[in-house]
C-alpha cells in the first residue's frame, strides 16, 4: 500500500466495457435506473449526456479490505424513499449494510 494512489468511491453500478463510448455509457445507465431521471430532477440535477470518467476503487477495496457504504442503488432508493415521504410516506430506507439513511444526510456526507 505504501506509494500506492488509492481511489476511494463509490462503486461503477455498471459492467466495465472498455470500448464502450461515453454516450453509450450513459445509456446504459438511463437504460438500466430508467427512475434516475426523475429522482434526479426533482432535486434539479441531470444524468449526464456521457461519463468520461469512471473512478476505480477495485484497489482500495482489496487493500484497504474497504467496502464502500453508498452505491448509487442506495443513493437512488434514498432518493425514492425521500419522494415517498414527500407524498407522505416512510422516510428512511434500511439495510442491515448501511442502517438508517435520510436523503439529506447522504448528501452532506453524514455517512
Amino acid at each position: 500500500v505504501r506509494g500506492s494512489v488509492l481511489t476511494v468511491a463509490a462503486p461503477w453500478p455498471l459492467a466495465r466495457h472498455p470500448s464502450a463510448s461515453a454516450h453509450v455509457a450513459a445509456a446504459e445507465l438511463r437504460a438500466r435506473y430508467p427512475h434516475a431521471e426523475r429522482l434526479f430532477s426533482r432535486h434539479g440535477w441531470q444524468l449526464p449526456e456521457r461519463v468520461t470518467r469512471v473512478y476505480d476503487a477495485d484497489t482500495a477495496v482489496k487493500a484497504l479490505g474497504w467496502q464502500p457504504r453508498v452505491t448509487f442503488e442506495a443513493l437512488l432508493r434514498v432518493m425514492e424513499a425521500a419522494e415517498a415521504e414527500e407524498d407522505g410516506a416512510r422516510s428512511t430506507w434500511r439495510t442491515a449494510s448501511t442502517g438508517d439513511l435520510v436523503l439529506e444526510e447522504l448528501l452532506c456526507g453524514k455517512y
